[in-house]
């Protein structure tokens, strides 16, 4: 019997809806003839419909960019004996999310970690770094994967997961 992960899944990330880009086929009549103001009302609505989804704003680069300068060189040098890979977009993705999964003194030492004590902020630095490098547009796919794992012996609070999802497109 075969199982499968999403039988698993209590709450499902929902990716919003991508423009699609138009082939330049699109814009030539049956006699080859360039249709140009087609075009442009094209290019506007694809560059409208990325406004809409908050792409290029560049306010979640600042607390990253920070994030990364504080961790790089802690991580590269605790490991001089051996090569390292490391993403920073990874960790503080991974550490956000696990802020929204504590309380109390432990969440205040992983906001301090990721440089802040605003929750709010984080979410809202994570979702527009999702949102920028997310894309979809039927020539080219890409998106931050993030799932939580749980323990079904642990209690969890579904609030918790239901924030995962909407900030963070994470699923639990």
């Amino acid at each position: 019997m075969e199982t499968k992960l999403t039988e698993y899944v209590i709450e499902q990330a929902e990716y919003p809806v991508y423009p699609r880009l138009k082939s330049v086929e699109d814009f030539v009549d049956g006699k080859g003839n360039w249709d140009n103001e087609a075009y442009r009302q094209a290019e506007e609505d694809y560059l409208r419909a990325l406004e809409n989804l908050g792409k290029g704003t560049g306010t979640a680069t600042a607390p990253l960019l920070d994030f990364a300068d504080e961790t790089t060189g802690r991580v590269f040098l605790s490991s001089r004996e051996e090569s390292v890979v490391y993403s920073p977009v990874s960790l503080y993705v991974a550490m956000a999310m696990l802020a929204e999964l504590t309380d109390g003194p432990s969440r205040a030492e992983v906001l301090h970690a990721l440089g802040t004590e605003d929750l709010q902020a984080v979410r809202e630095s994570v979702h527009q770094l999702w949102a920028d490098s997310y894309c979809d547009n039927g020539v080219t796919v890409q998106r931050m994967g993030s799932s939580v794992w749980l323990n079904e012996q642990v209690e969890f609070h579904r609030e918790a997961l239901q924030t995962l999802a909407e900030y963070y497109y994470a699923s639990g």
